[in-house]
């Protein structure tokens, strides 16, 4: 069961290692992992509000912009 988006949000910032999650379970633990890089980003998906970060991915090497409700924090940068 996915959190209702708007009782829950992901808190990263810039340096935080991130784990695309695209429907809310962990399918593939270590797979599609990479650091934020910008963000967080006001816009909207649809009518509704919206959150997005940039995040540098590992494999492949690209920087695109995601959803804060697609990743899942995996270690904070202090």
């Amino acid at each position: 069961m996915q959190p209702d988006p708007r009782l829950w949000r992901l808190s990263v910032k810039v340096g935080d290692l991130v784990q695309w999650n695209f429907d809310g379970t962990q399918k593939d633990p270590g797979a599609h992992v990479g650091i934020v890089v910008d963000g967080p980003r006001e816009g909207t998906r649809g009518e509704s509000p919206a959150i997005s970060y940039a995040v540098a991915w590992f494999q492949p090497e690209e920087t695109l912009w995601h959803h804060d409700d697609n990743l899942e924090l995996i270690s904070e940068n202090r």
